[in-house]
C-alpha cells in the first residue's frame, strides 16, 4: 500500500536467515517464487533488488526463481513473494538443545520493528484494508509516520552475532507466537528460561 515493495524482498531474504542460525548455519544459496495477478515490472525489479541487496550482505547467492502471473488466483494488486534459503553447518557446530545449561545467560537482540509477523492484527485494528489514512499518521518520538515504520524490513541478526557465533550456546528467532512459544525450541523439558521484562524499553512503535 505504501509503494515499498523492496521492503518485501529484504524481509523474506532476512527471515530466512533467521530461521536458518539457529541450526548454527550460516546461508549458502537462496531461491525465491513470486506470484501476481498481473505483472507489473517496476514491483518485481523493485522486490529482486531487496532480495539481492539483503542476499549480498551476507554472502548469499541468488540461484535462481520463479515468477508467475495467476490473474485467477490473485486479486489484482495483490503479490506472493515466498523464498527459500539453503545453508550450511559442520555436524560438530550444529546448536542442539543439549548444549544448553542451567546458568547460561539470555540475551536479546532489538527487533527493527514488526518484522514479518503481526501484520494481520495491525490491519484489523487499523481497518487499513479500507482506510489508509493510519499509515500517515505520526508516533510521539519517531521521524517517519506510522506506515513507513511498521514497513521497516526484518532485520537480520547474522551479521550482529556472527563475531561470537560460535562461542553461541542456543539462537532463538523470535516470531509468530512470540517468546512463550520459540524460546522453548532451544532448551530441554528440564530447563525454563527466566526472563527480566523490565530489562527493555518496548519500541514507541508497539
Amino acid at each position: 500500500k505504501l509503494g515499498l515493495h523492496k521492503n518485501l524482498g529484504i524481509d523474506i531474504v532476512n527471515h530466512c536467515i533467521n530461521d536458518l542460525i539457529p541450526q548454527g548455519a550460516k546461508p549458502l544459496y537462496f531461491l525465491d517464487y513470486l506470484a501476481f495477478a498481473s505483472l507489473e515490472e517496476r514491483v518485481v525489479l523493485d522486490v529482486v533488488q531487496g532480495i539481492s541487496e539483503a542476499c549480498y550482505k551476507v554472502n548469499c547467492a541468488v540461484i535462481g526463481g520463479e515468477t508467475a502471473t495467476l490473474p485467477g488466483v490473485y486479486n489484482e494488486g495483490d503479490y506472493d513473494v515466498v523464498g527459500f534459503m539453503v545453508g550450511s553447518v559442520e555436524e560438530d557446530k550444529l546448536k542442539k538443545r543439549k548444549n544448553i545449561k542451567e546458568g547460561d545467560i539470555l540475551i536479546g537482540l532489538p527487533s527493527s520493528g514488526l518484522h514479518t509477523n503481526g501484520f494481520s492484527l495491525v490491519r484489523s485494528i487499523f481497518n487499513t484494508d479500507n482506510d489508509l489514512s493510519a499509515l500517515s499518521s505520526k508516533i510521539e518520538g519517531e521521524s517517519r509516520n506510522f506506515g513507513e515504520l511498521l514497513a521497516e524490513p526484518h532485520r537480520e541478526y547474522l551479521t550482529t552475532i556472527e563475531p561470537v557465533f560460535d562461542l553461541i550456546s542456543g539462537i532463538s528467532h523470535i516470531t509468530g507466537g512470540g517468546l512463550k512459544k520459540n524460546l522453548p525450541r532451544v532448551f530441554n523439558n528440564e530447563l525454563c528460561a527466566n526472563v527480566d521484562k523490565k530489562s527493555w524499553e518496548p519500541p514507541s512503535l508497539f
